[in-house]
């Protein structure tokens, strides 16, 4: 029988989550840089994961908070790796056939990944606390970087020329390990109780107070997640333009991600005493500054920018999960997740789809300047909104 302390099931249980959906984005990315499939239907992979998991986030959340955190976590890890194994037997690349099959599992795909966040990150708040919760949500937001950094060393070094097949079960080992754990995990007590004493919650029980600290999570994270997103997708790019071409893409990548991973090493212990909202606000104002600095034609400004940028934003996404932890109570917490993670994805689905198009027409150092530019609404946004006293729950 799997024997785990009862903090590090819950973590593993939780960071299950984060972990392989970088993974799978991750994967996906390399994917199509090696097998080069029509734009079309590139385009189409990519999008209809990030579609699924938009629309995952929003129906799972509710459902987590009316059936419970571990029926839906561990459904998602199933279905998931049923997909996967779905996904492995098509040929879209030599079936044009199979290319319309293919985007619905993509879409499936990011449907019970994404989808599992919202479950995820409500039980480990409600099954931990204090120091090991605040603990706990820094090292949740590290899984997903993490994931993503060891998608590019396994894309590189185990299967590159592996073809469809090879590249679509790439994730599935992680996905069963996680599915193996979740098995042995509890419900959460904070779910349990809060049903007992007042029954199951939606949407239609927020109240005003409730919609006011969605706003403001929302908001914050939108600012946050547009400049990033558009880095994720195109950063290679815009340090190739500075100088750096010389480097191959999954060292530029494993610089980003590692970066950003290194950026929420410092957060178990800032959190317990540092404000909130001046470690919001001075995030902003470091990722405006990084940005600002990649805007130059040299390539040295250009990385320095790059990793201030990146180390900033991994360090400020930390609050992206503990502020809603903190914020919203069991009954609706998972649903506020939901919520917050689907207008997140809508701003980051807008930013990688406009990003190239005002690139094309304004050049990349207007785009990078635009991006501190909301980096620097996010600070002034933070400075008049954000709470001065999370409530640690």
């Amino acid at each position: 029988m799997l024997r785990l302390p009862p903090s590090w099931l819950v973590f593993s249980a939780s960071a299950a989550a984060p972990f392989c959906d970088a993974f799978a984005i991750a994967a996906t990315g390399l994917m199509l840089l090696d097998l080069r499939p029509e734009p079309g239907l590139a385009g189409g992979i990519a999008a209809a994961y990030m579609l699924g998991a938009l629309l995952g986030s929003a129906l799972f959340g509710s459902l987590s908070d009316r059936l419970g955190r571990r029926p839906l976590m561990r459904f998602a890890s199933a279905a998931a790796l049923l997909t996967l194994f779905a996904l492995s037997s098509l040929s879209p690349l030599e079936l044009p056939g199979d290319a319309g099959l293919a985007l619905a599992g993509r879409f499936l795909l990011g449907f019970f990944l994404g989808g599992d966040y919202p479950a995820a990150q409500a039980f480990l708040s409600e099954e931990l606390e204090g120091r090991a919760r605040e603990r706990g949500l820094s090292l949740l937001m590290g899984a997903w970087y993490a994931g993503a950094l060891a998608a590019v060393a396994a894309g590189t070094l185990f299967v590159p020329h592996a073809g469809w097949a090879g590249w679509t079960l790439l994730p599935a080992p992680l996905i069963a390990a996680a599915l193996a754990i979740r098995l042995f995990m509890p419900e959460s007590s904070g779910w349990s109780a809060q049903r007992t004493e007042h029954g199951t919650s939606s949407l239609r029980d927020f109240t005003r107070e409730d919609w006011r600290k969605l706003a403001f999570v929302s908001g914050f994270w939108l600012c946050q997640i547009v400049p990033s997103t558009a880095l994720f997708f195109f950063g290679p790019e815009i340090l190739e333009e500075a100088g750096l071409a010389g480097l191959p893409l999954p060292p530029l990548l494993a610089l980003l991600y590692l970066s950003i991973l290194i950026g929420t090493l410092p957060a178990p212990a800032l959190l317990p005493r540092a404000s909130r909202r001046a470690l919001l606000a001075s995030t902003f104002a470091l990722m405006a500054a990084g940005l600002a600095a990649m805007a130059s034609p040299e390539p040295v400004p250009t990385l320095l920018g790059f990793v201030l940028f990146s180390s900033s934003y991994g360090l400020q996404s930390v609050l992206d999960y503990v502020y809603p932890a903190e914020l919203f109570r069991s009954a609706i917490r998972g649903s506020a997740f939901g919520c917050i993670t689907t207008l997140t994805r809508i701003g980051a689905a807008a930013a990688a789809w406009l990003y190239p198009i005002g690139a094309a027409r304004t050049g990349t150092e207007a785009m990078l300047l635009a991006g501190s530019a909301i980096c620097a609404a996010g600070l002034l946004f933070s400075l008049r909104f954000a709470p001065r006293g999370a409530p640690r729950l």
